[in-house]
């Protein structure tokens, strides 16, 4: 496997040289790169590789990154480019992850900006019926035993 170091490297050499990344989402992106690496003991280089990794993709992609600080509008085409692209529900995760972390990342402040901050997907919730809360028929309470 290689090592993150190189692949980050590799991805700050495509960033730099990309032509389809506009030069607001560029400095950006920048931005973030140096501020996760300040933030070394939060993020591991695998994890800014990650993080990196997907904000680039949706840059080369959807473009508008750093639009999407200030415009919610921007923020839900990244979102629906997500949507459309990533049918694996854990993949779509990380990269709405991604996106609120580099919010969070490159503007001022410790919190998400609004127009980053859109409504979640909420996970399935599956309950599992413990016998002491099983009711039989009749309204009684089943015993634990």
């Amino acid at each position: 496997m290689t090592d993150p170091s190189d692949q980050l490297n590799t991805l700050r050499d495509r960033l730099q040289s990309a032509d389809a990344i506009a030069k607001a989402d560029r400095k950006s992106l920048i931005e973030f790169d140096r501020t996760l690496q300040l933030l070394n003991s939060e993020y591991s280089d695998h994890r800014r590789l990650k993080l990196l990794r997907h904000i680039t993709i949706l840059t080369e992609e959807v473009g508008g990154v750093a639009t999407a600080l200030d415009d919610r509008k921007a923020a839900e085409e990244l979102v629906r480019w997500i949507h459309a692209n990533r049918s694996n529900e854990e993949t779509d995760r990380d990269y709405r992850v991604a996106l609120r972390v580099f919010g969070r990342r490159v503007t001022e402040g410790e919190d998400t900006p609004d127009a980053l901050s859109g409504p979640r997907r909420r996970h399935r919730r599956v309950t599992t019926l413990r016998p002491s809360r099983a009711i039989c028929s009749g309204g009684k309470k089943m015993s634990s035993r």
